[in-house]
């Protein structure tokens, strides 16, 4: 793994200042935009619990960050591994401050690079709408039994003698991993946030070690796929806004408001991952592209505002521009 130098961000007193010695949580943390996160947490100061599924490169990931950073290997798209997961980390330091919901995947990218060739072709379950395309999935009516009486079947259910349809195709049920892992996941995440998050606050309140909720923060990466429809992204495009209209409106809860705990999103444009690796060079000309640390500044943004002030904010990042797209009045 090639590592950039930290670079020096904007708000750097400040970011510190918001999470010296602030226990984080961030998915998708060994590689891309959660490495990029993890690193910059890190180096202020953060303990950070560093997930992803792929224990081979979290491991990789965790001996390049400075500080104090811990690797948990995690399927975020499997309720029970993400409830141990948090268990673990309340078990362990005993508070949560910060949540980066980062973990995604978009499969469908590989369907529109031509450097694939006929491999890219085969792989069907990337294209929601397509046929099958295996010898094993197709099958050919027995033209010879049109117009005989089928047993159990009424009559208009027979095909017409005088049908000219092409042979039948065995379609198989669209790909749904996208959805597991882009919105269940987040969806598992924000639930089991919002409940850590507040159980720690009424135990230190009612206690009296507390007067009054400390600030925790869940962002949620977004994208820009939330706000634009993009061909050949349509799962990957569903996912993202299934994700915009899920933090906008859990922002707005009463009980989210009422625990001091601010939701909000990041949405980057094209963002140089490896996920987004194998898009066609001729596919990227004319779109805003970033580094992941370009991403992290509108992190920083939302986690050194005070309180509540992030709750509900969108951000959005356009190369190294981060612009705020919407919040909550």
């Amino acid at each position: 793994m090639a590592i950039r130098p930290i670079p020096t961000l904007n708000g750097d007193a400040a970011l510190k200042d918001a999470v010296w010695n602030k226990v984080t949580l961030v998915t998708g943390a060994a590689s891309g935009i959660g490495f990029a996160l993890t690193r910059m947490l890190a180096s202020h100061g953060a303990t950070v619990i560093m997930v992803d599924r792929d224990s081979n490169a979290l491991t990789a990931a965790q001996k390049n960050i400075p500080g104090r950073a811990f690797a948990y290997e995690c399927d975020i798209a499997a309720w029970e591994q993400q409830r141990h997961l948090f268990q673990v980390v309340l078990d362990r330091f005993m508070r949560l401050d910060i949540v980066c919901l980062n973990a995604a995947i978009d499969p469908e990218l590989r369907c529109d690079d031509p450097q694939l060739g006929a491999a890219a072709a085969d792989q069907v379950a990337y294209n929601w709408l397509a046929n099958e395309k295996t010898s094993a999935m197709t099958e050919t009516t027995d033209r010879s039994s049109i117009g005989q009486e089928a047993i159990g079947q009424p009559s208009w259910m027979q095909a017409s003698p005088y049908s000219q349809s092409p042979p039948k195709q065995t379609l198989k049920a669209p790909p749904t991993q996208i959805f597991d892992v882009n919105l269940l996941g987040t969806i598992y995440g924000i639930k089991l946030a919002l409940h850590h998050m507040t159980a720690l606050d009424a135990h230190a309140l009612h206690s009296g070690t507390l007067a009054q909720p400390n600030p925790r923060h869940i962002i949620v990466t977004g994208s820009a796929a939330a706000y634009n429809g993009f061909p050949g992204q349509d799962l990957y495009c569903a996912s993202k806004h299934a994700l915009l209209g899920l933090v906008r409106a859990t922002s707005r809860r009463k009980e989210v408001q009422e625990a001091g705990v601010s939701v909000s999103m990041v949405c980057p444009w094209l963002t140089t991952t490896p996920m987004t690796a194998g898009i066609a060079a001729g596919l990227k000309e004319g779109l805003p592209a970033s580094e992941p640390d370009d991403v992290v500044q509108a992190f920083v943004q939302l986690l050194v505002g005070a309180g509540q002030g992030s709750n509900g904010r969108l951000l959005s990042v356009q190369g190294q521009r981060v612009m705020e797209v919407e919040r909550i009045d």
